[in-house]
């Protein structure tokens, strides 16, 4: 009887060590090989691999050269923008010089000051610069840039003819004082008086005459409202554009949203 309990025992030990090992087999299975750590300044092979880069070359994407065109579309464009300018604010002197009968000669002085006052107009602009009416004309392939830049020239010469005059006038003014102050009789002074005198005209009207061709060739080349109407300007501007969008190899839609930008006033 001991015997056969002994043998049972024995039995039964070897069985429940062969289950283990089994169990401890099973498990090492499961749980794969164990992970060596890197050593130090290796990578490790299982770091996760980094996103992939954005393509640009996506749909929709803008390349380099389309975003390019656009740059050059916006500096380059004609606009019409409208301008306020503020004129005056200066002052008129007048002196004068008389006589009293008691306490000699007397200097009076009036100042008269100019008020400041606000005018609207409106230019040509490409990009951050004022163009001449002229130069956005040319700009964009109109004929009557030519022949407003004749008229404005012809002008100039206008006001540079009576400018001349006014300087020759004031050689004579001077020539006649210089005479008068060596004159030996009195004719002879009242001679060189003359000469003065009509120096000191020519001057004066060399000077009142010049401004009126300068101011007027002035206002041509700087304000599009003297030879152009609001709609031969936005004419002019959109011809312009059309041209650099097409040039440029641009879409309508793509430059609406320029063209669609605020517009300063300045």
């Amino acid at each position: 009887m001991l015997l056969a309990l002994m043998l049972s025992s024995l039995v039964l030990a070897q069985d429940g060590l062969a289950q283990d090992g089994l169990a401890q087999d099973g498990l090492a299975q499961e749980e794969g090989p164990l992970a060596i750590p890197a050593q130090p300044g290796q990578p490790s092979t299982h770091a996760p691999a980094p996103p992939p880069a954005p393509r640009s070359d996506r749909p929709g994407a803008m390349s380099p050269q389309k975003l390019e065109a656009l740059r050059r579309y916006q500096s380059e464009r004609l606009s019409i923008q409208n301008e306020t300018e503020f004129h005056g604010g200066g002052a008129t002197v007048w002196t004068g010089m008389w006589w009293g009968p008691r306490w000699g000669p007397h200097t009076t002085i009036a100042i008269a000051p100019e008020p400041v006052f606000a005018s609207r107009t409106w230019g040509f602009y490409q990009g951050p610069e004022r163009l001449a009416v002229p130069t956005a004309l040319r700009l964009a392939g109109d004929p009557k840039a030519e022949a407003l830049q004749a008229t404005i020239d012809r002008k100039r010469r206008a006001g540079r003819n009576w400018t001349a005059l006014a300087g020759a006038g004031a050689a004579v003014g001077i020539a006649g004082i210089v005479g008068q102050l060596n004159a030996d009789s009195r004719q002879e002074y009242a001679s060189w008086q003359l000469v003065s005198l009509g120096g000191g005209l020519g001057v004066i009207t060399g000077l009142v005459v010049s401004a009126g061709p300068k101011g007027e060739a002035q206002a041509l080349e700087r304000y599009p409202s003297r030879s152009l109407s609001p709609a031969e300007a936005r004419a002019v501007a959109d011809r312009h554009n059309d041209r650099l969008r097409q040039d440029l190899g641009l879409t309508p839609d793509e430059v609406w949203s320029i063209e669609q930008a605020p517009v300063p006033v300045r």
